[in-house]
């Protein structure tokens, strides 16, 4: 029976594994459980956290969690949260949200390779460290600027308004 399932899998598409295997790290990495969160931080709401002290977490840890050097993947970034005891409360908070705006993230430059942004990189993190240091913007107000931004192409929103 062991040799059979073997050679099924051998046919799967190795496209459709990769699929699968994306689906299941990206519901990984959705959080809609509390699993793996430091006890002392269970009641607190993920977005909680300071945008001056995520970008300062996040520049302090980038290259702790992209262990390769070529930027922060979802598997570099599911490892990372996969060892919360590692991460101070706020770092894992950081971890959280990262991982939760992922996507928005990675493709705040368009530095990678045609198709879809796959790792957040250096720059990436640098431009998201500007619009939330010297912006004013929250991770959920880039987010909303990006998705209506990839409709039509204009300014990011003013942060007097």
């Amino acid at each position: 029976m062991i040799a059979g399932s073997k050679l099924v899998m051998g046919f799967i598409d190795k496209k459709l594994r990769e699929t699968a295997a994306g689906r299941l790290l990206a519901e990984m990495l959705s959080l809609n459980s509390g699993r793996g969160i430091p006890a002392k931080e269970k009641n607190a709401k993920i977005e909680e956290l300071d945008n001056v002290l995520f970008a300062d977490l996040l520049t302090k840890n980038f290259k702790r969690i992209d262990t390769n050097g070529n930027g922060i993947s979802k598997k570099e970034l599911a490892f990372a949260m996969s060892k919360p005891h590692e991460f101070s409360a706020d770092e894992f908070t950081m971890l959280r949200l990262l991982s939760k705006y992922f996507d928005t993230i990675a493709k705040m430059c368009d530095d990678q390779e045609e198709g879809e942004a796959v790792v957040i990189t250096e720059l990436d993190k640098e431009v998201l460290v500007q619009f939330l240091k010297h912006a004013g913007m929250t991770l959920a107000g880039i987010h909303d600027w990006l998705s209506v931004n990839d409709r039509a192409m204009g300014p990011p929103p003013s942060s007097q308004g």
